[in-house]
């Protein structure tokens, strides 16, 4: 997460929405659906910052996976 929020340029548009659903799915596995849904929620919300279609496309599949 910490790798996503660097302004150094060295990261790719979908990483932040990446780790968010991370945090989610692992959230939800340990059984705590309040916080996966808030992490779900933030990843869904970085959508908007991934310009390739393509990129975006493997983050909403993930998202549409996750138990909450």
């Amino acid at each position: 997460l910490a790798y996503a929020h660097t302004a150094d340029g060295g990261h790719e548009d979908w990483d932040l929405a990446a780790a968010y659903e991370a945090l989610a799915r692992a959230h939800a596995l340990a059984g705590d659906r309040a916080v996966a849904a808030d992490w779900k929620a933030k990843a869904t919300a970085a959508l908007d910052r991934i310009a390739d279609a393509d990129d975006r496309e493997v983050i909403e599949g993930d998202l549409a996976t996750l138990p909450v």
